[in-house]
């Protein structure tokens, strides 16, 4: 009975579903690991996903994985990141929580504390750049049960998290503009396991997820010197800016072990979105823009293990759509002396992405430790139609970049606990701007969470920035 409370406690949190979400980028922002929350034992060797069993990660992606977990564990897996060129911003979160399997009954929860921290652009005192700080809170858990007479599991897991920050927001609005941010978001998760035979296991998860966000704005504040001694001072405000996301997503995975070490997967996902506001961004400049979205992805991968070593590779191809648009607040005149009405669709938005992820990794596990490194490229790549229909002219945009990451992991696996170091330095992202300075958007060279949904209005420039991770995650069996 003592048991059973405790699982239902854990319902009251929410273990993160967010790798059934697929996030949009439509420019190489830095974002850094704000929602790396929790262990994952293949993200130290390529992020292997798809053939290989991730016994810490595998229950944060699908809850009723949580049949197949340890009786009772606790882990945590403090994480720090940070960006190197031209912003040292930094983030860094503490996660407690704990997993409780092994019966017809499982369960987990899990709390972190997060703080990220921002030099915020041209502030200087006394020599010393001044910092922003942000603080996240974040809760969640999860709970299910083996159906009776069957093989099968079910689960459910809810996620919240408590924002007054989301990394890349600030690199997308002016230099100098001190932006304060507000809101959450919330998922909900259901989860399926079926042992498929003796080798094979297929899992299968239906998720909701709602994104809220504002953004305001200090006001700037500009000294006009006239005579001697006569200061005239002008203020100018920015109304605030609202993010708002919702959406469905389902992803269906099977996995099945093969003669002679060989393991084998694939996966479909799913993620559809309505973006009832999207920011007006400064470097999008298209003011009150609605719209939808369509993510989707199809993966195949092959591991194979030959005696304590285990290496594989997993292709995944990201097929995107959006649609975009802008309606015009209040009435507003065409150069050809028309008049376009209050609620017209003044710009329309249709993106085409061809993205795709490749992932390589080997990992060495002795009696006692354990080594492993791959990389991951995320190549995007988009086309963009823009019809504006105040100035009666259509554009075409054509971008693409890839984002580099470097993994490595070192561990020490001992009986009654388990270390994992991970290291993660990913390339290829940076602060984008529109024209000028920096790199070229199409020369961005390098290596879960918010969308950056952004119509650039002009040619993109990319000042080029390198963002390093570090993650050490406990895991320690509280039952044998």
């Amino acid at each position: 009975m003592r048991r059973f409370a405790a699982l239902l406690a854990c319902c009251l949190c929410a273990l993160p579903a967010l790798g059934q979400t697929i996030p949009i980028k439509t420019v190489p922002v830095a974002e850094g690991n704000q929602f790396l929350l929790h262990p994952a034992h293949s993200l130290g060797f390529g992020g292997l996903s798809l053939a290989l069993d991730d016994p810490a990660g595998d229950v944060h992606r699908n809850p009723a994985r949580g049949a197949l977990a340890p009786r009772m564990s606790f882990h945590s897996a403090p994480v720090l990141y940070g960006f190197t060129g031209p912003d040292n911003g930094s983030g860094r979160t503490l996660p407690i929580g704990f997993v409780a399997g092994g019966g017809k009954l499982f369960g987990g929860s899990l709390v972190a504390f997060q703080e990220l921290v921002a030099a915020a652009p041209g502030a200087w005192w006394n020599g010393a750049r001044l910092s922003q700080t942000h603080t996240n809170l974040y809760a969640s858990g999860f709970a299910g049960m083996q159906i009776p007479g069957t093989r099968l599991a079910v689960a459910a897991s809810v996620f919240r998290a408590d924002l007054a920050g989301v990394e890349g927001v600030r690199m997308l609005y002016a230099g100098g503009e001190r932006v304060g941010q507000d809101g959450g978001m919330w998922t909900f998760t259901g989860g399926l396991l079926a042992p498929l035979g003796p080798d094979g296991m297929l899992d299968a998860t239906l998720t909701h997820h709602r994104f809220r966000m504002t953004h305001t704005f200090e006001p700037s504040v500009l000294l006009d010197w006239m005579l001697p001694g006569q200061v005239r001072e002008s203020i100018t405000t920015r109304a605030p800016e609202h993010d708002e996301t919702n959406g469905w997503a389902a992803s269906l995975r099977y996995r099945r072990a093969l003669p002679d070490g060989w393991a084998v997967g694939t996966y479909a996902a799913s993620d559809w979105k309505w973006h009832p506001k999207i920011p007006n961004y400064d470097l999008m400049r298209i003011p009150r823009d609605p719209g939808r979205s369509g993510a989707y992805r199809f993966g195949v991968g092959a591991a194979r293990s030959l005696g304590a070593t285990t290496y594989g590779l997993d292709l995944i191809a990201e097929p995107i759509v959006s649609h975009t648009w802008a309606n015009a607040p209040a009435a507003v005149a065409r150069p050809e002396g028309d008049v376009l009405p209050a609620g017209a669709k003044t710009v329309d938005n249709q993106f085409a992405f061809r993205n795709a992820h490749v992932k390589l990794g080997l990992l060495h596990t002795g009696s006692r430790l354990e080594a492993g490194g791959g990389l991951h490229a995320h190549s995007i790549g988009y086309d963009l139609q823009q019809h504006d229909f105040v100035l009666g002219r259509e554009r075409n945009l054509s971008s693409r970049w890839t984002e580099w990451t470097l993994s490595g992991r070192l561990g020490i696996l001992q009986e009654g606990f388990q270390v994992r170091y991970t290291g993660l330095l990913t390339l290829g992202t940076g602060i984008p701007s529109l024209g000028g300075g920096g790199f070229r958007f199409e020369d961005a060279v390098g290596a879960g969470r918010a969308d950056f949904l952004v119509a650039p209005a002009s040619e993109v420039w990319l000042q080029k920035m390198t963002v390093f991770t570090h993650q050490v995650s406990v895991v320690v069996p509280l039952v044998y």
